[in-house]
């Protein structure tokens, strides 16, 4: 009984803890779409792709090529 109360537990614990790690992304996103195209924005993605290589890495190639599409269009070199 013990056994199956604790796999309860972490399931939610593991439910709890993904949904607080997209809510976390999706505020960052937001921050990236409303500054505007300059360095500010840039190390704002940066921080998302630090966050998301481990916490959502199916998201991760969507903020790697915005972050280096702008990058090089800003010739922001400390980036890529």
């Amino acid at each position: 009984m013990k056994k199956y109360v604790l796999i309860i537990i972490l399931l939610f614990v593991g439910f709890y803890s993904y949904s607080q790690s997209d809510a976390y992304i999706d505020s960052l996103v937001q921050v990236v779409e409303n500054e505007k195209e300059d360095t500010l924005k840039i190390k704002t993605l940066y921080v998302l792709l630090n966050y998301t290589i481990y916490n959502s890495p199916d998201r991760f190639d969507e903020f790697y090529n915005q972050t280096i599409d702008l990058s090089k269009k800003a010739n922001y070199r400390h980036v890529s």
